[in-house]
């Protein structure tokens, strides 16, 4: 191990001795690990979309975002999304083998629902992040961290699906819409049952109406059917309203 990952997992393990309760983890894991990454991390300023760090290198791999990875998100999310070195891709994915996707700060209190025994490998990742402030990790397993386009296809009808779905749970984190029910939800749903909400191919409900799930697959529709503008997309008006401005509590009109 380098000496720069054993600095990284002394950190994590000073994250862990600093959350004594799960209500307060957050809170806990954001506090040391930003005096953390300061301490770690100095001369890491270029930590940005060219990184390619792996910790443990059979375990997890941590990277930003590609060009073309980048542009697929800027072209559906426009400027709603937060600083995109701030979004990483990570080489674990949930029990069930699905994607997911949670703030950096979520991490330490759902640390071993995500990987059990071995939490201190995704504390030692919130160390690593911190300096930049909140970051959100997309779990797109290892086929995903490899490509984040074209490495689902057995699920994506159109490449970059998978990654423009799970990006919206970083949208709804920057929009602060993430809550701890959430959060538990989210795990159950992604990591333990492999489970989606089903949403009508002709919705018309408000967009604050739908759950965190649903609000993904909205978006991901939309992608997949073609990013339609017409008023034949029935998908489009949630990402005209709501989306791409950034209001998730604005009014969608059909």
């Amino acid at each position: 191990m380098s000496l720069f990952s054993k600095a990284v997992k002394h950190a994590a393990g000073q994250v862990r001795h600093a959350v004594d309760d799960v209500e307060d983890a957050a809170q806990h894991v954001a506090d040391e690990a930003n005096k953390l990454g300061k301490r770690f991390l100095n001369g890491l300023e270029d930590f940005g979309a060219e990184l390619e760090q792996i910790y443990d290198a059979l375990t997890i791999g941590i990277r930003g975002l590609r060009g073309e990875e980048r542009e697929i998100l800027k072209r559906v999310y426009q400027g709603s999304l937060p600083p995109i070195k701030n979004i990483l891709v990570v080489s674990l994915i949930g029990v069930s083998g699905r994607p997911f996707t949670l703030p950096a700060s979520f991490v330490a209190a759902v640390a071993n629902l995500i990987l059990p025994g071995c939490e201190e490998l995704l504390l030692a990742l919130v160390a690593l992040v911190a300096k930049r402030g909140e970051c959100y990790f997309l779990f797109l397993g290892r086929s995903g961290y490899n490509d984040a386009i074209n490495g689902f296809p057995e699920h994506d009808g159109k490449a970059g699906q998978t990654l423009v779905h799970e990006a919206c749970h970083v949208w709804q984190g920057y929009h602060q819409l993430f809550t701890w029910g959430y959060i538990f939800n989210s795990i159950y749903y992604q990591c333990c049952t492999g489970g989606a909400y089903n949403v009508p191919d002709s919705p018309t409900a408000q967009w604050d109406h739908y759950g965190a799930e649903q609000e993904a697959v909205i978006v991901e529709k939309w992608f997949e059917n073609g990013e339609g503008t017409g008023d034949d997309d029935h998908y489009y008006p949630y990402v005209k309203c709501n989306v791409r401005p950034g209001k998730p509590h604005a009014t969608t009109q059909f």
